[in-house]
């Protein structure tokens, strides 16, 4: 195998109710530059940090995004799990850069981290490449802590503008939202429970940007149903 570089798979939004998810790949000739950088796993890291740390990742390396709308998953949820949705995301991220000779390392989203590497392999073909895929990779090679915190960035980004357009749109729909606003989008924030509890309360269906799919939305959504609205919430 003829030597190449490195590749590093990460992806940010896994689990948020609200939002995309987001599938970085970065492609460097070695690891050296990422840590003089100082790069580390994003959630290590703070966000004024990730920020900073992430255009100078995409200077010293090729970068590649996948990003999936929240619409995007509610369609490809009735078609496949969420595990072969990030396989076919990843695939798709490491394949527009990964190159003959390349070795790519990727941070697992399967609980069988081996299985997950050999579907991207699959999916991948023929090419002469080597695959690492393990659980915490981004904490251990540099070339994945970097794809997480360009993954990561890149979600935030969205994210803030997401928020902006739903309360923009609250606002005409005479929903009232506290300073707490959207929250992080994630199921574990009651902000962001809180705000879709709202929104169906008052207009009966789910926000835009919302996993329709995900656990928590149906729970949402089956409590409108059962419920009368004065008692939703």
């Amino acid at each position: 195998m003829k030597k190449g570089c490195l590749c590093g798979a990460d992806e940010a939004g896994r689990g948020p109710v609200l939002g995309p998810l987001v599938v970085a790949c970065i492609r460097i000739p070695d690891n050296e530059p990422l840590r003089k950088l100082g790069a580390k796993d994003s959630k290590a890291l703070t966000p004024a940090y990730r920020e900073r740390l992430a255009p100078e990742i995409t200077k010293l390396a090729e970068v590649r995004l996948e990003v999936l709308e929240a619409e995007d998953l509610n369609v490809q949820m009735g078609e496949g799990t969420m595990n072969v949705i990030e396989v076919r995301a990843f695939i798709r991220a490491i394949g527009a850069l990964v190159k003959d000779g390349d070795e790519v390392f990727v941070d697992a989203a399967d609980v069988d981290a081996a299985r997950f590497g050999r579907e991207i392999g699959a999916g991948l073909g023929a090419k002469d490449i080597r695959i690492t895929s393990t659980h915490k990779a981004d904490s251990r090679f540099p070339v994945v802590s970097a794809a997480s915190i360009v993954a990561k960035v890149e979600r935030d980004r969205r994210m803030r503008d997401i928020e902006r357009a739903l309360l923009d749109l609250a606002r005409e729909k005479g929903i009232v939202v506290g300073p707490e606003g959207v929250g992080s989008g994630y199921p574990s924030d009651k902000r962001t429970v809180h705000f879709i509890e709202k929104w169906i309360k008052t207009t009966g269906d789910t926000p835009p940007h919302t996993r329709t799919r995900w656990e928590t939305i149906q729970r949402l959504t089956s409590l409108k149903n059962t419920r009368s609205l004065d008692d939703f919430g």
